[in-house]
Protein backbone atom coordinates (compact mmCIF):
# COMPACT_ATOMS: atom_id res chain seq x y z
CA UNK A 1 0.00 0.00 0.00
CA UNK A 2 2.94 2.30 0.68
CA UNK A 3 4.53 1.89 -2.76
CA UNK A 4 1.52 2.35 -4.47
CA UNK A 5 1.09 6.20 -2.62
CA UNK A 6 4.84 6.79 -2.87
CA UNK A 7 5.00 5.62 -6.38
CA UNK A 8 2.08 8.40 -7.03
CA UNK A 9 4.00 11.31 -5.87
CA UNK A 10 7.86 10.48 -6.27
CA UNK A 11 9.81 8.62 -8.96
CA UNK A 12 10.32 5.44 -8.60
CA UNK A 13 14.12 5.59 -7.90
CA UNK A 14 13.76 7.17 -4.61
CA UNK A 15 10.99 5.05 -2.90
CA UNK A 16 13.73 2.89 -1.35
CA UNK A 17 15.43 5.75 0.19
CA UNK A 18 12.10 7.15 1.67
CA UNK A 19 11.07 3.79 3.15
CA UNK A 20 14.33 3.15 4.69
CA UNK A 21 14.29 6.86 6.10
CA UNK A 22 10.56 6.30 7.33
CA UNK A 23 12.12 2.76 9.05
CA UNK A 24 15.18 4.43 10.67
CA UNK A 25 12.61 7.15 11.94
CA UNK A 26 10.62 4.00 13.65
CA UNK A 27 6.88 4.75 11.22
CA UNK A 28 8.12 1.70 9.67
CA UNK A 29 10.05 -2.09 10.98
CA UNK A 30 12.09 -3.24 8.05
CA UNK A 31 12.31 -7.28 7.67
CA UNK A 32 15.33 -8.26 5.13
CA UNK A 33 15.24 -11.80 3.66
CA UNK A 34 18.24 -11.75 1.75
CA UNK A 35 18.13 -9.48 -0.94
CA UNK A 36 14.25 -9.00 -0.54
CA UNK A 37 12.78 -5.82 1.62
CA UNK A 38 9.40 -5.71 3.19
CA UNK A 39 8.68 -3.26 5.22
CA UNK A 40 5.40 -3.16 7.46
CA UNK A 41 3.64 -0.32 9.72
CA UNK A 42 5.35 -0.52 13.65
CA UNK A 43 2.13 -1.44 15.00
CA UNK A 44 3.97 -0.55 18.81
CA UNK A 45 2.87 3.35 17.80
CA UNK A 46 -0.78 2.28 17.84
CA UNK A 47 -3.12 1.48 21.01
CA UNK A 48 -3.40 -1.60 21.80
CA UNK A 49 -7.31 -3.11 20.75
CA UNK A 50 -9.34 -5.01 23.44
CA UNK A 51 -11.19 -8.00 22.03
CA UNK A 52 -14.45 -6.39 22.37
CA UNK A 53 -13.54 -3.83 20.02
CA UNK A 54 -12.38 -6.61 17.52
CA UNK A 55 -15.75 -8.95 17.93
CA UNK A 56 -17.60 -5.17 17.84
CA UNK A 57 -15.84 -4.49 14.34
CA UNK A 58 -16.75 -7.81 13.15
CA UNK A 59 -20.34 -7.69 13.94
CA UNK A 60 -19.89 -4.02 11.60
CA UNK A 61 -18.02 -5.70 9.17
CA UNK A 62 -20.96 -8.64 9.23
CA UNK A 63 -24.04 -6.02 9.20
CA UNK A 64 -22.15 -3.82 6.36
CA UNK A 65 -21.63 -7.13 4.01
CA UNK A 66 -25.56 -8.49 4.69
CA UNK A 67 -26.38 -4.78 3.43
CA UNK A 68 -24.16 -4.90 0.13
CA UNK A 69 -26.14 -8.28 -0.18
CA UNK A 70 -29.42 -6.75 0.28
CA UNK A 71 -28.50 -3.85 -2.03
CA UNK A 72 -27.29 -6.72 -4.84
CA UNK A 73 -30.60 -8.19 -4.83
CA UNK A 74 -32.38 -5.42 -5.12
CA UNK A 75 -29.61 -4.13 -8.19
CA UNK A 76 -30.40 -7.69 -10.04
CA UNK A 77 -34.31 -7.23 -9.45
CA UNK A 78 -34.46 -3.75 -10.91
CA UNK A 79 -32.15 -4.70 -13.74
CA UNK A 80 -34.35 -7.46 -14.73
CA UNK A 81 -37.45 -5.31 -14.33
CA UNK A 82 -35.55 -2.96 -16.10
CA UNK A 83 -34.32 -5.66 -19.25
CA UNK A 84 -38.07 -6.38 -18.68
CA UNK A 85 -39.68 -3.44 -19.74
CA UNK A 86 -36.88 -2.60 -22.79
CA UNK A 87 -37.83 -6.00 -24.02
CA UNK A 88 -41.32 -4.74 -24.26
CA UNK A 89 -42.67 -2.57 -27.16
CA UNK A 90 -43.14 1.38 -26.43
CA UNK A 91 -46.14 2.90 -26.46
CA UNK A 92 -45.55 4.16 -30.02
CA UNK A 93 -45.42 0.55 -31.14
CA UNK A 94 -48.05 -0.26 -29.20
CA UNK A 95 -50.57 2.19 -30.87
CA UNK A 96 -49.22 1.10 -34.68
CA UNK A 97 -49.63 -2.67 -33.68
CA UNK A 98 -53.36 -1.40 -32.27
CA UNK A 99 -53.89 0.12 -35.42
CA UNK A 100 -52.83 -2.60 -37.85
CA UNK A 101 -54.74 -4.82 -35.63
CA UNK A 102 -58.20 -2.64 -35.60
CA UNK A 103 -57.38 -3.01 -39.51
CA UNK A 104 -57.29 -6.04 -39.84
CA UNK A 105 -60.50 -7.03 -37.94
CA UNK A 106 -62.18 -4.47 -39.78
CA UNK A 107 -60.82 -5.97 -42.94
CA UNK A 108 -62.03 -9.61 -41.72
CA UNK A 109 -65.20 -8.05 -40.59
CA UNK A 110 -66.52 -6.81 -44.32
CA UNK A 111 -65.15 -10.58 -45.63
CA UNK A 112 -67.56 -11.78 -43.56
CA UNK A 113 -70.18 -10.19 -44.29
CA UNK A 114 -70.02 -10.55 -48.18
CA UNK A 115 -69.49 -14.42 -47.46
CA UNK A 116 -73.08 -13.61 -45.36
CA UNK A 117 -74.78 -11.71 -48.48
CA UNK A 118 -73.47 -14.96 -51.26
CA UNK A 119 -74.45 -17.34 -48.39
CA UNK A 120 -78.28 -16.03 -48.21
CA UNK A 121 -78.49 -15.85 -51.61
CA UNK A 122 -77.52 -19.72 -52.16
CA UNK A 123 -80.62 -21.21 -51.46
CA UNK A 124 -81.04 -24.79 -49.13
CA UNK A 125 -82.12 -26.87 -52.35
CA UNK A 126 -79.15 -25.68 -54.07
CA UNK A 127 -76.66 -26.73 -50.89
CA UNK A 128 -77.96 -29.77 -50.94
CA UNK A 129 -77.81 -30.29 -54.83
CA UNK A 130 -73.63 -29.68 -54.49
CA UNK A 131 -73.52 -31.68 -51.37
CA UNK A 132 -74.76 -34.85 -53.25
CA UNK A 133 -72.48 -33.70 -56.26
CA UNK A 134 -69.45 -33.51 -54.24
CA UNK A 135 -70.61 -37.34 -52.64
CA UNK A 136 -70.60 -38.47 -56.41
CA UNK A 137 -67.50 -37.09 -56.56
CA UNK A 138 -65.37 -38.84 -53.43
CA UNK A 139 -67.22 -41.83 -55.16
CA UNK A 140 -65.93 -42.15 -58.41
CA UNK A 141 -62.44 -40.70 -57.31
CA UNK A 142 -62.59 -44.23 -54.75
CA UNK A 143 -62.91 -46.32 -57.65
CA UNK A 144 -60.70 -44.86 -60.11
CA UNK A 145 -58.11 -45.25 -57.32
CA UNK A 146 -58.72 -48.71 -56.88
CA UNK A 147 -58.74 -49.15 -60.61
CA UNK A 148 -55.14 -47.74 -60.82
CA UNK A 149 -54.33 -49.80 -57.77
CA UNK A 150 -54.95 -53.05 -59.70
CA UNK A 151 -53.50 -52.26 -63.21
CA UNK A 152 -50.22 -50.99 -61.41
CA UNK A 153 -49.53 -53.85 -58.77
CA UNK A 154 -50.14 -57.12 -58.43
CA UNK A 155 -49.45 -59.72 -55.53
CA UNK A 156 -46.05 -61.12 -54.97
CA UNK A 157 -46.49 -64.87 -54.65
CA UNK A 158 -43.48 -65.40 -54.54
CA UNK A 159 -42.34 -63.29 -51.14
CA UNK A 160 -43.89 -66.15 -49.05
CA UNK A 161 -47.35 -65.38 -48.03
CA UNK A 162 -48.85 -63.92 -50.82
CA UNK A 163 -49.86 -60.54 -48.56
CA UNK A 164 -47.32 -58.41 -50.36
CA UNK A 165 -47.64 -56.31 -53.52
CA UNK A 166 -44.88 -55.37 -55.69
CA UNK A 167 -45.02 -52.42 -58.68
CA UNK A 168 -45.07 -53.89 -61.86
Amino acid sequence: MCLIIFTEKSKKASVPKILDALADAGKLVRKDFGKAKIYLADQSQYPPVSQEEVTAQDQVIADLKEQVNQAKERIASISGEVNKLTSEPADGELDTQLEATRNEIDEKKSRLEVCREQMSSISEEDLKQKEIEVKALIKILKQRKRAVSSLFYRPSWHLGNGYGREFI
